[in-house]
């Protein structure tokens, strides 16, 4: 068993459904303290990757491993709790039908005392910017913003000790302010030696604070003859830092700036 993840190491994977490849070759690793973004264009993909990494799905071919062990024959249950792994589902990422307080108990099931498990929680939530759950916790979750939405899905991740937290497109509906706050949040969890894997459409996000930025291209399918795969490509450092940049100097994205960005993501 694997208590401490150090990295994930993803080598010659492909994904896809019913042997079809959407997918090829995908190679990558992540280590402690890094965020990888994954970007590509509705239907490349991207949420059938997160699929396979946490079990749900099958890989084609391919190979899966934390610290070095190969973890792609392992069930998703399995394999969430062994190797600590967090996902953070673009959609019903909580019990909707549970209030805040009972989803957050639910991520400490372990705990057998509900007293425990409440000082444990309200400790938690005293920390920013998770504290705006504290005064919603007897409400439901379905009555959430979606940006108090994903900070619950957050601190369930975080209270359960995950190692390795992979997040499909987390930004997706969020104002400007969330989106800010998420950017801060991620960065706090890069600090705390997190495992990270960003699936982002959002490029202010997804550039803020990404090391490294891979893209999934389209070319004709080494596997599947009447079609095409994807590929994942990692996006050259100058490009990333060029790309960092123009968020960062602009409070303002113009047209100019959304041409200049296109031509420095192809």
């Amino acid at each position: 068993m694997i208590n401490d993840p150090k990295n994930i190491e993803i080598n010659d994977l492909t994904v896809g459904y019913d042997d079809i490849p959407l997918i090829e070759g995908i190679n990558f690793n992540v280590k402690e303290g890094e965020i990888v973004g994954i970007f590509g264009r509705n239907g490349s993909g991207k949420s059938t990757i997160i699929r396979t990494l946490t079990g749900i799905q099958n890989a084609i071919d391919g190979d899966i491993r934390i610290n070095g062990y190969s973890i792609g024959h392992i069930p998703t249950d399995s394999r969430m709790q062994r190797y600590r792994i967090g996902c953070l589902p673009q959609h019903n990422r909580n019990f909707s039908s549970l209030t805040v307080r009972e989803n957050l108990h639910l991520a400490l099931w372990r705990n057998k005392s509900w007293k425990s498990r409440e000082e444990q929680i309200n400790e938690f939530l005293k920390n920013q910017p998770f504290i705006v759950l504290s005064r919603r916790l007897d409400e439901y979750a379905n009555t959430l913003s979606g940006g108090q939405d994903l900070l619950l899905g957050l601190a369930v991740s975080l209270l359960q000790n995950h190692k390795i937290i992979i997040l499909d497109e987390p930004s997706d509906g969020l104002d400007e302010l969330n989106k800010d706050i998420i950017i801060d949040l991620l960065l706090n969890l890069k600090k705390n030696n997190k495992i990270i894997i960003l699936v982002e459409q959002i490029l202010k996000v997804l550039f803020s604070v990404s090391d490294r930025v891979m893209l999934i291209r389209q070319f004709p399918s080494k596997t599947d003859s009447i079609g095409q795969a994807g590929k994942l490509i990692d996006l050259a450092s100058d490009n990333i830092k060029a790309v960092k940049s123009i968020y960062e100097d602009n409070r303002t994205i113009k047209p100019e700036h959304i041409q200049e960005i296109n031509a420095l993501l192809n």
